[in-house]
């Protein structure tokens, strides 16, 4: 791959690969070697690679030379964005700053939604998460408001981590959701249905 033609995006907009392969149609290429290589770089230093290998990941039982060919994209976009970096600020912004997203029903095998979430200590990135979600939501709504749950629970345990290192949590942690209808019910407490919350 040294030579390759460059990606300036890990993978293609609504990529549909759900259907894993059969086995007589397995690749011969170390697909899961690949992977391994990608997940350790996803984890340490490159969180704009995290959802790209989350949706790879899941092909390992059984994948193609198709899969192959469209996992290499993502070395390609690591060649095109070598200068990609993590900046970290001594004195940046707020304490604790959580984003944090979901995509509806995008799979089309099963379904689940996929949630994903930024943390931000001081203005600097210092954790992210890309995961599948447990359950099939069935509105856009609900995997979002998933995703806040989830994304809540986090923001909790690294509020903790920071006060055991000394750092002053005091002022409220700032969280970014773009879905209107789950911003209303994380506000409001009265009764939403099925959803019986009181925050």
């Amino acid at each position: 791959m040294a030579e390759c033609k460059l990606s300036s995006t890990p993978m293609e907009n609504r990529l549909n690969l759900f259907i894993k392969g059969e086995e007589k149609l397995r690749t011969k290429q170390s697909y899961r070697e690949l992977i391994g290589c990608l997940m350790y770089a996803s984890l340490t230093t490159r969180p704009d690679l995290t959802a790209s290998v989350n949706f790879f990941s899941q092909f390992q039982s059984c994948p193609t030379d198709e899969h192959w060919t469209h996992l290499k994209r993502i070395l390609r976009y690591v060649k095109d964005s070598m200068d990609a970096k993590l900046v970290y600020y001594r004195n940046g912004g707020k304490v604790l700053e959580i984003y944090t997203d979901a995509d509806w029903a995008n799979n089309v095998v099963d379904r689940r939604s996929v949630s994903g979430s930024v943390f931000k200590v001081f203005g600097s990135t210092v954790a992210w998460i890309t995961r599948k979600q447990h359950t099939v939501a069935l509105s856009s709504t609900e995997a979002e408001l998933t995703a806040l749950c989830v994304v809540v629970c986090h923001g909790l345990w690294m509020q903790r981590l920071l006060r055991d290192l000394d750092c002053k949590t005091d002022a409220p942690v700032t969280y970014y959701e773009d879905n209107q209808s789950t911003i209303r019910i994380a506000e409001d407490s009265k009764d939403f249905g099925r959803l019986n919350m009181s925050m």
